[in-house]
This record gives structure tokens, C-alpha cells and sequence, in this order.
């Protein structure tokens, strides 16, 4: 089995069949040596061959033909090499973090995932073993190396949201902020696109409450639920008979791992209050009461099952909303402050300003329409989300600037290029730590 075809495969399905294509470096099809250590990371060694692999897929993913030799393919080597150590590097420390551990069940489904997308690409399954076999490769074969890479990605991202979670990174000088600007603008700009025009609001988001009746209800369900879980039912097992939360019951009542940033904040307080193999008494959060187990926990993360017990909401209760939706926003028209409005009335989950964003994003998120709106109007209420998520919106337009070209003086560019620097950074720092504490060598060719 040939890796790079594989990894041309893993990178994206290319419109000719891959046997068609000039994949195979010279080294490989000629009388040359195969197979020798170009360099050594602790215990593990990088070869010719693996380092040919790496620049098939590093050219096959700017969609351009593999080139092996020359001072591009020069550059285009020492490029892979240093991404090898560097990958080589993160999995030996992460070797040494006892708290990392691969879910094998999420494995399992992102390894699905990719070979259904891989499929959905070439046009079918039928297809796809095809492509396979003109490779000289199975599907057994790929789903081997897709669960490897799987693998050794979610290892190697565990480690390094552990380390982000650790330390800060260098800081980022406007004057570097600048220069990288200056130097990748048409690269940047190709990465980010067009700069779209961005809307900035001042939202308040109101829950839509159901009756006490149907409250004081759910609550009574869950504290039966409750009883039979100090009777020493299982909680899987009750999950599954009980929960409320759509598509909850297939699950278990698995929420998989999470951080406090995912849910809500009462959900959020609870989880991380809560001991690792305990079981929580009934809360409520917006979305309704709630059982939860702890499972595990590693670092900011928690491996979570919970049971809903959503209190039913009527016409009627969706009506009282908007009357107390259409009153606040004739209050935002008569010149009132949107921020003691959203502390009185508003959902404590959501942020008061949004944006700025572009218009769509608030179709999409908010099934509001934005786009001809201008600084000072007053937008909603207008409902969104389905079952217990759902909501209404009521807004501000509070600035909206046209589309153009992007500048360091656009706060979302700003942002996230400053991360993204700062991030490498973090990560140069780190690396140069490794390569004094683990073994390199990089032999002359």
C-alpha cells in the first residue's frame, strides 16, 4: 500500500482517478535508495519515504501537482520535515499526560464520518472502492490510517489545550501585527474573503416561560426520576426511558465532553460542582429541570449524561411573550437603554452587544433580517430556536459599516490575526523547549 495515495485521499478526492495522477516521487520509481532515516525524534524515526508522503499531501492540499525537485521542492521539504519533528515532538510530551485519553466510541464516528464524506466526494461508495482499488488499496486498509490519524490529531489537540489552558502565550507587538499583515495581505484576504458589510447590535433575548403549573410539573418528574436514581437504578438506563431533550433518549442522555463555555451557566455551575461519578440533585436552567451524572473529568473538561424534564410551553405562554416582547421594543424605540431592559427581562446566557457580524449571520442564528437595517433601529421580537431553546429576540441596530477591503483597523481581522500570531508563537516557544528536552538528530542528504 502506497501512503501518500492515502494521504491524497485523507486531504481531498481529486476530479482524476488517483492512479492518473504524477503522485509517486522519483526516488520511489527509479534504481535510488528507498527507505533511509533522513532524521530521529526520541525513539521514533522519520524516513525518505514518510517525508515524500508528507509533501504529496503538503502539495495536494494547495490543489497542485507534487514536485521533487528544485528549490520549491526544496522549500516545500524542509517545510514537511520540520512539521514531522514538530508532530513527532507534541506526542512524545503527550505521552507523559496521564490525563489525556482517546474516546474510542467518538473515534469510532469521526473514522464513519470521514469515510462518508470521503465517499459523498467520489460520488458513492461504489465509486469510492473503485478509487481505492485502482490504488492498489482497501477500504479496510484506509479506515486503518484514517483511525491512526484520528488517533494521533485528537491526541496531539488534547495536549495542546492542555498547554493553552497552562500558559499564556508571548505577546504579539503591534509592530509584528503590522509586518505580518503587510507581508500575507493577498494570502489573508484570500483566506478570509471579501470583507462582507457587519452589523453590531444591542440585544435582549427573553425567554419564553411556561405556566408554574407546567413548571411545578416537571419538577415533580424529576424528582420521581430522582427517587429511583438513589434506589440504584442506572442513569443510562433511566436516560433512556425518561429524558425529554430531543434525540436524548438514543443517546443515553450523552452529552459527550464538555466545557463551561458549551452550556448554560446553571448548567455550566452544576457539572463542574459536581463529582466525578456523582449524580446531581434536580436543578433547573433555562431549558428546564435537570438530573446530571459526571462521568469523568480531564483539566476544563467533563464527560456528562444528563436526564431533561422540559415543562410544556402553550400558545398561550408564547403570547404573553410577545406582548412583553412588542413592549420593550417600543421602550427601545422612545430612546431607552437596551442593557437594564436585558438585566431585567433578558436571558442571563446571552451576551447584550453582538457583532459586529455579517448580516446573514443573523438570519442563520437568529431568523432575523438585518440587512437593510441602519445604526438606531429597533429590530424584533422576533422568535427563534425550536423547543425548549426557543426564544425572542429584540434589538438595536447600533452601528453597520460597508463592505470593502479588510485593514488592522477592523476589530474581527485585528482579532484574529493577533491570535493566530499569538498562537504560533506559543507554539515555536514550545517546540524550542522540546527539541532541548527530547532527542533530534536531522541527518545531511
Amino acid at each position: 500500500m502506497r501512503l501518500h495515495k492515502l494521504l491524497l485521499l485523507f486531504s481531498a478526492l481529486l476530479p482524476l482517478p488517483l492512479a492518473a495522477q504524477q503522485t509517486t516521487p522519483p526516488a520511489a520509481a527509479g534504481g535510488e535508495r528507498v527507505g533511509y532515516i533522513v532524521a530521529v525524534v526520541a525513539d521514533s524515526a522519520i524516513t525518505n519515504v514518510a517525508l515524500m508522503d508528507g509533501m504529496v499531501q503538503y502539495f495536494a492540499m494547495q490543489n497542485r501537482p507534487p514536485v521533487f525537485s528544485g528549490p520549491e521542492a526544496e522549500r516545500a521539504r524542509q517545510e514537511v520535515l520540520d512539521n514531522v519533528i514538530t508532530e513527532l515532538l507534541l506526542l512524545q510530551a503527550a505521552a507523559k499526560d496521564t490525563t489525556i485519553k482517546v474516546d474510542d466510541e467518538r473515534l469510532r464516528r469521526g473514522v464513519e464520518q470521514q469515510l462518508s464524506e470521503r465517499q459523498r466526494q467520489a460520488g458513492g461508495a461504489a465509486q469510492f472502492d473503485r478509487v481505492l482499488r485502482q490504488n492498489g488499496t482497501t477500504q479496510a486498509e484506509y479506515r486503518e490510517y484514517l483511525t491512526a490519524e484520528i488517533r494521533k490529531n485528537d491526541i496531539v489537540g488534547q495536549y495542546m489545550s492542555h498547554v493553552r489552558q497552562k500558559r499564556k502565550p508571548p505577546p504579539v507587538s503591534e509592530r509584528e501585527l503590522k509586518a505580518y499583515f503587510e507581508q500575507n495581505r493577498q494570502l489573508l484576504e484570500t483566506q478570509w474573503g471579501a470583507k462582507p458589510a457587519l452589523v453590531t447590535l444591542d440585544q435582549i433575548v427573553l425567554p419564553i416561560l411556561p405556566a408554574d403549573s407546567a413548571d411545578a410539573a416537571a419538577r415533580t418528574r424529576a424528582d420521581s426520576v430522582f427517587l429511583l436514581v438513589q434506589q440504584g437504578e442506572k442513569f443510562e438506563e433511566l436516560a433512556k426511558r425518561f429524558t425529554e431533550e430531543p434525540g436524548g433518549r438514543e443517546r443515553g442522555g450523552d452529552l459527550g465532553w464538555i466545557k463551561e463555555s458549551d452550556v448554560v451557566r446553571d448548567f455550566a455551575r452544576v457539572t463542574f460542582s459536581t463529582p466525578p461519578g456523582a449524580i446531581s440533585a434536580p436543578f433547573r436552567s433555562s431549558y428546564g429541570w435537570h438530573i446530571l451524572q459526571v462521568e469523568r473529568r480531564r483539566g476544563a473538561e467533563a464527560k456528562v449524561r444528563h436526564i431533561l424534564f422540559m415543562p410544556g410551553v402553550t400558545d398561550a405562554d408564547l403570547e404573553r411573550a410577545l406582548q412583553r416582547g412588542d413592549s420593550i421594543a417600543e421602550q427601545l424605540k422612545q430612546g431607552a437603554a437596551v442593557a437594564p431592559l436585558a438585566r431585567q427581562y433578558g436571558d442571563a446566557d446571552f451576551d447584550v452587544r453582538i457583532g459586529p457580524v455579517p448580516p446573514d449571520t443573523y438570519q442563520q442564528n437568529y431568523q432575523v433580517d438585518v440587512a437593510s437595517s441602519k445604526a438606531g433601529d429597533v429590530v424584533g421580537p422576533a422568535p427563534f430556536g425550536e423547543g425548549p431553546a426557543k426564544r425572542l429576540l429584540v434589538a438595536r441596530v447600533v452601528e453597520r459599516t460597508p463592505a470593502g477591503s479588510w485593514s488592522l483597523d477592523d476589530q474581527q481581522a485585528r482579532d484574529a490575526l493577533q491570535q493566530q500570531l499569538a498562537q504560533q508563537a506559543l507554539m515555536k516557544e514550545l517546540v524550542a523547549e522540546l527539541r532541548r528536552s527530547i532527542y533530534v538528530k536531522v541527518f545531511e542528504q
